[in-house]
């Protein structure tokens, strides 16, 4: 899986950016909004990485994570990522830029790649996400992007030896494409 736009190249992770993976994984202003262990081990980005083979098809009920990379450098800012569950029909999709990507819309234009190839290629029906109610700026993408919120489950992940709540959003495949979203 490759996807093009206008600034970056969705491909799959490459052994090559493992440093700046571990590193961005690693920054307490990146890891806070995420589930990842701290701090985040090279051996577990490996095997991430490894693991991940974003050129494979998907599986229902595995994540496929996908590297976001500026197109004029090969740069690699952040990742996305996707899992198809009920037989392929839905999708849970998350994304994590490095800090000095965030506030430059590289999310919004990766997001909506990702949701097009979805939606389109793999003709999913509905895709959802969630974030920590405290994530403004997840928040603000999200809603931007026509998802709606859908509810806020208390105390419903267990991140960093804490309960933190969870605000779901989600998306149907035609508001996606009639851009008639939240």
């Amino acid at each position: 899986m490759q996807i093009i736009t206008s600034r970056l190249v969705l491909r799959a992770l490459q052994d090559a950016d493992l440093d700046t993976f571990v590193a961005y994984r690693n920054d307490p202003a990146v890891a806070q909004w995420q589930s990842w262990p701290q701090p985040y081990s090279t051996e577990a980005a490996q095997q991430l990485i490894q693991d991940a083979d974003a050129n494979l098809p998907p599986v229902p009920g595995r994540w496929r994570q996908v590297g976001i990379c500026l197109k004029d450098t090969g740069q690699l800012i952040g990742d996305c990522a996707f899992c198809l569950t009920d037989e392929g029909r839905q999708a849970e999709i998350g994304i994590t830029l490095s800090q000095p990507a965030q506030g430059q819309g590289y999310a919004n234009e990766a997001l909506r790649a990702l949701f097009t190839h979805l939606f389109g290629q793999l003709g999913i029906h509905r895709l959802s996400a969630a974030c920590d109610p405290a994530n403004a700026g997840s928040i603000r993408l999200l809603r931007a992007l026509g998802l709606r919120e859908e509810g806020r489950f208390v105390q419903a992940s267990w991140i960093r030896n804490q309960w933190v709540d969870d605000l779901w959003f989600a998306l149907l495949q035609h508001e996606w494409l009639t851009g008639s979203g939240a």
